[in-house]
């Protein structure tokens, strides 16, 4: 008969390999830090009863000062079984279950499931938090693959995208730099120019319609602006009438930059539909160039 005494202290000194309570810095495109001066995330692990973790995320705004953007609770269940609840900005909100698997040379093989589907699969030298080492896969709801990316200590260093529908995206796109894509005219311009494209007698409604419609985009390394898609918005004829909206943005943008180098850099527009007027949402735009939404 297996010792149960025995079977918790390995799990005990497993966990502690894989997981340390404290702070931790990152740097652009997640470079782990020892300072918080050169910081751009900064996350908290604080172990709470028995075999559950909770992790603070905050995003450094231009300002300096620190903005709260995730937070995540994970259960142990065992040495193979996780169970993740996320909040905030986060690629998958709510409940994930996670699978680890450790083949014993220092990196673990990591799936994760959002509603029984498969979300992600990961090479990872630390679980509490995840430190990528290796390549990343993630899934789209439909099952289809999303993304192949490459890490080497937790820094992206190239990726693969795809459509929902299977069809290639752009590759390479970066999501934190030292310096973020801006536009000429800022945010106020944006929106001007979108509210101005965006009339009335456009919208196939009669009457005033609410919606918030969320684009995505890669901010080139020339600074043109390609790959304009729906992140969300739930009626696809206003949805349509955004995208060709945007395409007609005049630019150029300023390039994100990392390491002195022009890369390309995928950004959010959140934009509100309401009486026919288009707002753009109230953001942050941190450090590294992410666009946190504000709850008002």
């Amino acid at each position: 008969m297996k010792n149960p005494l025995l079977i918790l202290i390995v799990l005990f000194i497993s966990i502690q390999a894989r997981s340390q309570e404290g702070t931790y810095y990152y740097g652009a495109n997640g470079k782990l830090n020892e300072q918080e001066a050169d910081a751009y995330v900064m996350k908290s692990v604080d172990k709470g009863i028995g075999n559950r973790y909770k992790i603070i995320s905050h995003a450094r705004l231009k300002n300096n000062e620190w903005l709260l953007m995730s937070s995540e609770k994970i259960c142990i269940k065992n040495e193979e079984v996780q169970i993740i609840r996320r909040k905030g900005s986060s690629p998958v909100p709510g409940k994930s279950k996670r699978i680890v698997e450790n083949p014993g040379n220092g990196i673990y093989n990591v799936k994760e499931f959002y509603n029984d589907q498969l979300s992600m699969t990961a090479n990872c030298s630390q679980l509490i938090p995840l430190h990528y080492e290796g390549l990343v896969t993630e899934y789209y709801l439909n099952g289809n693959k999303k993304s192949e990316s490459m890490y080497k200590e937790n820094m992206l260093q190239s990726n693969k995208n795809w459509y929902p529908d299977g069809t290639a995206y752009i590759d390479n796109i970066f999501y934190s730099t030292h310096t973020g894509p801006t536009y000429p005219t800022g945010n106020d311009g944006i929106e001007n120019f979108m509210a101005d494209r965006i009339s009335g007698e456009k919208l196939p409604f009669r009457g005033g319609i609410q919606d918030e419609v969320i684009l995505g985009a890669v901010v080139m390394e020339t600074g043109t602006l390609e790959g304009i898609k729906i992140i969300s918005g739930s009626l696809p004829s206003v949805n349509e009438l955004f995208i060709e909206a945007l395409k007609e943005l005049p630019g150029p943008w300023g390039p994100a930059t990392l390491n002195g180098e022009k890369v390309r850099y995928f950004i959010h527009l959140p934009f509100i539909l309401k009486n026919n007027v288009v707002i753009l949402e109230k953001f942050e735009i941190t450090k590294d160039g992410r666009m946190i939404l504000l709850n008002e």
